[in-house]
């Protein structure tokens, strides 16, 4: 046999044969059995006698054809490496089938889960908007139904004020309903903000027990607690004195509402514990009204939830008053228990932590002075007219010398006009045609006096989210009245200005 040297050695162990190296030209060898000289020794004559070009072809010849290995004999002869290979390319596309096949699965649940979540998001807002639609309709028709009333009545003193009280009953629950949806929706997006002031304590829960009393009167139902059943060391605190009374009116409204004629409401507080910084107190809100629900005490505190029992003054409410509770004792690190029982009662126990106000009387020698408002001039920024009409009326009332003005330009152009000094306020809305409240606010500040750089400028608005707050602060206002304007919170926000 015939073939390149270099694939001389495998050849020979492959086969078992016997080789011998040739001196010519072409590097090539023989190799025979053992014992075939006769044999070798023809083949060596053969090509001392061939011419290079046909010992060149030979070669070629059988070099080309000397071993053409089939598939077959490739896998007999490599079997454990063929064998270690297939499995190999099995496994990793079996792992790659299988990583596939996870993924599919997780995308198919993630998709489930969206699917459930838009459907779930969908039904809330629809059970949302006929809540709303439900709970709005109700008072405003009662409000309507009562001024119809009243105009058969013009002449009866006694039914007229009977129609008034309703109709501010269920302003008051239109109001309350309007403040809840908007903590609600703050709570939500993250935007409620808990403003930490100093306050009496005692004064807050004084001034909420006439309100609750009052009503609670109106349908027969007793009120105890308050001031002499408390225990306390301290009563100066700071803290959100707007949203814990926010909190209790939700709980002792409620305590109202799901009574009875001859019920019972309580409502105390007791300081449990302090140290030199943080005093914590338990405020105590409890009835004898119509309780709960094992069931329904499992969701009481969800948003929306509510179990449909008749209430006192008709309105059920639309189930957001305990989910807000809960959410502001939550962001005021308190904690909040329920007991209730059907048709027995109904107990919250609401534990808040508060720090000690240790300048209390500072504080309190301030707000013993009353401002006098007398003969002030205001400046009343509005442009809807019934709006207009009552705030001028109620600052009136308090012997203010109101102008006005229907636009922010309209403003702008009087305080520019005036004599520097003539307003000692300026009340600015801010939704308003032609130029709104806050572009004239910083109009009327970049004016080159010093009078316009000083005046109180009071936003006096139905903006009421924390964003708007703080743009009204950033156009240069002083403070900010969220409407409907009550003139007790008017006054004090005048006192809280600085200088004014």
């Amino acid at each position: 046999m015939i073939m390149d040297s270099g694939k001389l050695e495998q050849y020979s162990d492959d086969n078992k044969l016997h080789s011998v190296f040739l001196e010519k030209c072409g590097m090539v060898s023989f190799a025979v059995r053992r014992g075939n000289s006769m044999l070798l020794s023809v083949l060596n004559k053969t090509i001392k006698t061939m011419s290079a070009s046909k010992f060149s072809n030979a070669v070629y010849m059988y070099d080309s054809n000397l071993k053409k290995v089939t598939v077959k004999e490739f896998i007999r002869d490599n079997f454990l490496g063929f064998t270690v290979l297939v499995v190999s390319v099995f496994l990793i596309v079996l792992i790659l089938i299988l990583g596939l096949l996870r993924k599919a699965r997780i995308a198919e649940k993630k998709a489930k889960e969206a699917q459930q979540q838009a459907e779930k998001a969908n039904s809330a807002k629809k059970n949302f908007l006929r809540h709303m639609s439900h709970d709005i309709r109700t008072p405003l028709n009662g409000i309507i139904g009562m001024i119809n009333i009243s105009e058969r009545y013009c002449g009866d003193k006694e039914k007229l004020y009977e129609c008034k009280a309703k109709v501010m009953q269920s302003m008051d629950y239109l109001q309350s309903l309007l403040n809840n949806v908007l903590d609600i929706g703050k709570v939500e997006s993250g935007t409620l903000q808990l403003v930490n002031k100093p306050f009496d304590l005692v004064a807050m829960l004084v001034k909420q027990i006439s309100i609750i009393e009052t009503n609670a009167k109106e349908y027969g139902i007793s009120f105890e607690g308050g001031v002499s059943m408390s225990t306390f060391h301290h009563r100066y605190v700071i803290g959100s004195e707007e949203y814990l009374n926010r909190l209790l009116m939700n709980l002792a409204g409620n305590a109202v509402k799901y009574n009875r004629s001859g019920g019972k409401v309580i409502l105390y507080f007791n300081e449990i514990s302090s140290d030199d910084k943080t005093a914590v107190f338990e405020f105590v809100c409890s009835d004898t009204g119509l309780g709960m629900s094992e069931e329904f005490q499992k969701h009481a505190f969800e948003s929306y939830a509510r179990e449909g029992k008749e209430t006192t003054n008709g309105y059920s409410g639309a189930g957001l008053g305990l989910s807000i509770v809960k959410d502001i004792v939550d962001m005021m690190n308190g904690t909040i228990k329920l007991e209730s029982k059907e048709n027995v009662g109904t107990t919250f126990t609401v534990t808040i932590p508060l720090e000690i106000d240790h300048n209390a009387e500072k504080e309190q020698q301030k707000k013993v002075e009353k401002p006098d408002l007398s003969g002030k001039s205001v400046l009343l920024v509005e442009d809807n007219e019934l709006n207009l009409e009552i705030a001028k009326m109620l600052l009136e009332d308090e012997k203010m010398v109101v102008t006005t003005a229907e636009n922010g330009k309209e403003a702008v152009d009087i305080v520019s006009q005036s004599v520097p000094g003539r307003f000692d306020f300026i009340f600015m809305d801010i939704m308003m045609p032609v130029m709104d409240g806050l572009e004239a606010a910083r109009q009327i500040r970049t004016l080159n006096r010093k009078d316009t750089k000083e005046v109180p400028i009071i936003a006096m608005t139905a903006n009421a989210f924390q964003d708007d707050i703080r743009e009204c602060i950033d156009a240069g206002m002083n403070a900010h009245i969220a409407k409907p304007i009550d003139i007790e919170k008017v006054k004090m926000t005048i006192f809280d200005i600085p200088h004014s």
